[in-house]
């Protein structure tokens, strides 16, 4: 995320800090927030595809976690951190591993 919004990962969390979504904070950096989001889903639909290429997810759960990709990154840009406490939040997976954090 920090990459997209060209920020340090310190001036990222003091900002959600302050209370603003990530999709405020990309307008405020001039991106879009249609933009973001598909720049998002791009991201994480090829990374699931790698991921079950890697032999790191199976066919299946990859599909699971498409269905709701889309939902669940319009809620983490428009809502995180507001709303988001106590939530599993999936991460983009990384050289084929699924992260959560």
């Amino acid at each position: 995320m920090c990459q997209l919004l060209d920020l340090e990962r310190d001036g990222l969390f003091n900002q959600l800090k302050e209370g603003k979504s990530i999709a405020e904070i990309a307008e405020e950096h001039g991106i879009n927030r249609d933009e973001l989001m598909e720049e998002l889903m791009g991201l994480a639909l090829d990374r699931l595809d790698k991921a079950v290429e890697k032999g790191k997810l199976d066919e299946q759960r990859a599909e699971e976690l498409k269905q709701n990709v889309e939902k669940r990154l319009a809620g983490f840009l428009d809502d995180f951190p507001r709303g988001w406490q106590g939530k599993q939040v999936m991460c983009l997976p990384t050289e084929g591993n699924v992260n959560w954090m």
